[in-house]
């Protein structure tokens, strides 16, 4: 996979070493890999820890104390005294999530007590949020992109993990911190009605979208403009700000709280065209819809991260089940299930497929020392489309 990190990263990552803030790495190199709970991110206020998560002396001497509690064995046990309980929150469908638990609890069958909640991410991250803040109860998992749970840690929502004591692969790409670890990679398309968008005439790019013929409700976006925060990462940000204002002023699309819907609607005919992730197109694909994929290339990606809410009940149901989601059979199962990969991992069809193709997205460790201006942005953005 052959990640385009654009000029905008490689900036903000000079200016951070110049002003002495956060490391002097270059953008392009992800934040080390946590093997520990050793320190992250410090707080809101001051952005980010200028010591990776995961290194130094204080990293080594937290593993220490850290490993029997984080430690496989230690966590099954206690998964099994707490009764066998988790609450994973997720947007993909409930049938899909209980079918992974399903999974999940062939291979502990203790874990009788793990329910999934599917719940649109327009909605999850607000609900995460609210429920933190009354401190709890709220789900045990979660996943997140990097900015978001970046904020959360700050804001005191995050457990810390030792995710090498559970077993984990660890690296930078799939362990960047010690409470967040990769679980998969949404990645966008362009979906169109076969019957009424001709091959030749579907857009072939985003800047296609910007073609009069689109104009008046015949395209479809999400609440959630992930897409073109991803694109900041090579447009910049004042680019992908004009690009979207003025798309949302001159074709009004159409916006919609689930991918999954905007799927169906472009199957139905109801809109013509759409920016949506892949794996949501796979259902209506499946039932025959007249649909018809274009890859965008590069492919703006989304990677998301698995994490442990401090203010779930069963926390040591939530560190068991993230490893498993985090290791080469979990991974498969959740890929095979929702058509969603972890492109971290060579044994899933995703990290296949994406090994040789160029993608966009932003460097981890700018997505964390940068998550207050990634999070502004994302708003921005979704106050323009809603204002159109």
């Amino acid at each position: 996979m052959k990640r385009l990190f654009g000029p905008l990263a490689l900036g903000l990552a000079t200016l951070l070493a110049a002003c002495g803030g956060g490391s002097a790495s270059p953008a392009s190199s992800p934040a080390a890999p946590a093997t520990s709970t050793a320190a992250a991110p410090a707080s809101a206020a001051g952005g980010a820890s200028a010591k990776p998560a995961g290194s130094g002396a204080t990293a080594s001497a937290a593993a220490s104390g850290a490993a029997s509690a984080d430690s496989l064995d230690a966590v099954k046990a206690e998964a099994q005294k707490n009764g066998g309980k988790v609450v994973w929150y997720e947007s993909i469908e409930q049938d899909q999530g209980e079918k992974v638990l399903e999974a999940f609890k062939q291979d502990y069958p203790f874990m009788t007590g793990a329910k999934f909640v599917s719940v649109v991410s327009g909605n999850r991250v607000a609900k995460v949020t609210q429920e933190s803040m009354a401190k709890g109860p709220t789900a045990d998992v979660d996943f997140g992109n990097a900015a978001t749970l970046s904020n959360f840690y700050n804001q005191g929502f995050v457990n810390t993990v030792d995710w090498q004591a559970l077993g984990v692969k660890t690296s930078p790409e799939l362990t960047p911190t010690n409470y967040m670890v990769a679980v998969t990679a949404p990645y966008y398309v362009i979906l169109y009605n076969t019957q009424k968008v001709s091959e030749a005439d579907a857009p072939k790019s985003l800047q296609d979208l910007m073609d009069p013929k689109w104009k008046g409700g015949r395209i479809g976006l999400w609440a959630r403009p992930q897409v073109f925060v991803t694109m900041a990462a090579t447009w910049g940000e004042q680019q992908t700000v004009d690009f979207v204002t003025k798309l949302s002023k001159t074709q009004k699309p159409k916006i919609y709280d689930s991918n999954f819907t905007i799927a169906q609607d472009v199957g139905a005919g109801n809109i013509d065209v759409a920016v949506t992730t892949y794996h949501t197109t796979l259902p209506t694909q499946q039932k025959g819809a007249p649909v018809k994929v274009v890859t965008l290339d590069p492919t703006p990606i989304n990677p998301l991260y698995g994490y442990s809410l401090k203010y779930g009940q069963n926390p040591a149901g939530g560190k068991l089940l993230l490893s498993w989601l985090a290791g080469p059979k979990g991974a498969k199962v959740y890929e095979d299930v929702s058509g969603r990969g972890n492109p971290f991992l060579e044994e899933t069809k995703t990290g296949q497929m994406l090994k040789s193709v160029k993608t966009i997205d932003w460097p981890i460790d700018t997505q964390i020392k940068q998550a207050d201006m990634l999070n502004n942005l994302e708003a921005q953005l979704t106050k323009i489309q809603k204002e159109q």
